[in-house]
């Protein structure tokens, strides 16, 4: 959270997209005075306190990671420059992602699997798959829109192969996409050891990426059951109201826990309680977010199909033996501050809490917080050292995977890999949550989780655009600069843990959403 002077009350930005370019780029009126404080989101696991202490924001300048590669950002502009040229031809630029490909139908999308080159499991993956696979191949109906990258017919995820070669390789840039050289929809079943998380964020813009990945080959196949099942079976109107439920805890001396819940969980939930019609959406922020809370909407007999959270992520030491099994557990209201220095497994929700009896066909979570959905083992930030290392390796967070390789029916979880940072909702003196409401506003339309989230990749590519344009002039805030880059780097790291093909589950009709607020 940023602290500066700033006024008391600031309303949320109505606009859905990320501001432009030139609204970010107005020259600084700040003075040494007037800097900020960041004060990071994530608590050590050992201490309780905050992982890392609050920083000037000037010292963001020699955090943040290099310029992007200019490649990259080349590619960032083609898409930028196609998707203005859709929004100017399509009635509905929301649903279009190259001519003819509607991304809420996969007959015109297409979808493709791939494993990683070198993975002795790949064939036992395959076979744990096969049933999501047949599948997704009668849906999509054409056999020319479905791709398998694993080592036949098309060659697997080389292990030093990075996602714009892989994107070279297949003949395709980021402008339109053309599903008859790679699917829009793309599900990478291989250890982040092997294809790191860098590889689906060079992806992303345009495509829909999700990560696949479990220690135990028979959690595949469950995954792959409870998709199909949740995506085949009959709607039954005596089966339940679905519920919504969305928690933004608050704690004491704590500013980041105030911002999450304040400035991005209370007025998403709002606009949702407004405009979910036939839903039951329950909020919980301030105290009232705690973890018997959120053991009492999992029991609930009513089919949860959406969980939601915005707050604080654990975080450990890459030598820590508990670094595996909690690191990005959220942290809920029971943790009362980093000024108690002190934390428990009563705090926060592990994959240890998760019910072993129980069902949640179609439940889709949304987990906003350090470390959510993984842990490359190298920062993207350098805070004192060149790049410190995160972990030993990259790996998954063990709470996605218990979720989805548990088969009691969840089919993804949207969060977020490295630190999480108040960019994320909030930029200069603006609150900006409509990111993450323009997602839930797509989810509810039926949109696969994939393209549910390019209001994230579209803040990623202005972000990353703006970097640039902010280094080649010569005469620039540095502090602003740092923003900008540190704001790239923190859009850049949303993730989908599953299929990205998958899609809210619910038994009522689809319901016309208003913008947010």
């Amino acid at each position: 959270v940023l602290t500066r002077r700033m006024p008391a009350s600031v309303q949320p930005n109505p606009n859905p997209n990320p501001p432009s370019p030139a609204v970010l780029a107005r020259p600084s009126l700040r003075t040494e005075a007037d800097e900020a404080l960041v004060y990071f989101n994530g608590v050590d696991g050992r201490s309780g306190g905050y992982a890392r202490p609050p920083l000037p924001v000037s010292v963001l300048l020699r955090a943040s990671r290099p310029p992007l590669d200019r490649l990259e950002v080349r590619n960032l502009g083609l898409w930028q420059e196609e998707r203005l040229r859709s929004a100017a031809t399509e009635a509905n630029p929301k649903r279009s992602v190259g001519r003819g490909v509607d991304p809420c139908r996969l007959a015109t999308t297409g979808w493709a699997l791939a494993l990683a080159d070198g993975e002795r499991r790949n064939r036992e993956i395959l076979e744990a798959l096969a049933p999501l696979l047949r599948h997704r191949r009668k849906e999509v109906g054409n056999a020319d829109l479905i791709r398998v990258f694993d080592g036949n017919r098309h060659a697997a995820i080389g292990p030093d192969e990075d996602g714009l070669a892989f994107r070279a390789r297949n003949g395709v840039d980021f402008g339109a996409v053309d599903p008859r050289a790679l699917p829009y929809y793309l599900l990478i079943a291989a250890d982040p050891k092997r294809v790191p998380f860098e590889f689906e964020a060079q992806l992303s813009p345009p495509f829909a990426v999700g990560r696949l990945w479990f220690d135990d080959v028979d959690d595949f196949a469950r995954y792959a059951a409870a998709v199909v099942a949740a995506e085949t079976a009959p709607r039954s109107a005596g089966a339940g109201r679905p519920r919504a439920a969305f928690f933004g805890p608050r704690h004491p001396d704590d500013p980041v826990g105030v911002g999450c819940s304040k400035q991005l969980t209370v007025p998403i939930a709002r606009w949702a309680a407004t405009d979910w019609r036939n839903w039951g959406v329950s909020t919980y922020h301030g105290e009232e977010a705690k973890k018997a809370r959120w053991v009492e909407e999992l029991a609930n007999p009513d089919p949860l199909r959406f969980l939601f959270f915005a707050g604080h992520g654990l975080a450990y030491a890459p030598n820590d033996e508990q670094q595996l099994r909690m690191q990005g557990a959220p942290v809920l209201a029971d943790w009362r501050g980093p000024t108690r220095k002190g934390i428990s497994s009563e705090h926060v929700f592990s994959a240890e809490d998760f019910p072993k009896d129980g069902s949640w066909p179609g439940l889709i979570a949304f987990l906003f917080g350090c470390f959510t959905l993984g842990t490359p083992r190298h920062e993207h930030f350098e805070f004192s050292a060149p790049y410190g290392d995160l972990a030993r390796e990259s790996f998954v967070a063990e709470l996605p995977q218990r979720l989805l390789g548990s088969g009691q029916g969840p089919l993804a979880v949207l969060g977020h890999v490295e630190r999480a940072w108040p960019f994320s909702y909030r930029f200069g003196v603006e609150d900006q949550p409509a990111a993450f409401a323009d997602c839930l506003g797509r989810l509810l339309e039926a949109h696969p989780v994939g393209a549910a989230m390019e209001p994230f990749r579209e803040r990623y590519a202005q972000f990353a655009l703006l970097e640039r344009e902010l280094e080649a002039t010569k005469r620039v805030d540095p502090i602003h600069l740092a923003e900008v880059m540190t704001a790239a780097n923190d859009a850049r790291n949303y993730g989908v843990f599953g299929d990205p093909a998958v899609r809210l589950v619910r038994e009522d009709e689809a319901s016309e959403v208003r913008p947010f607020p």
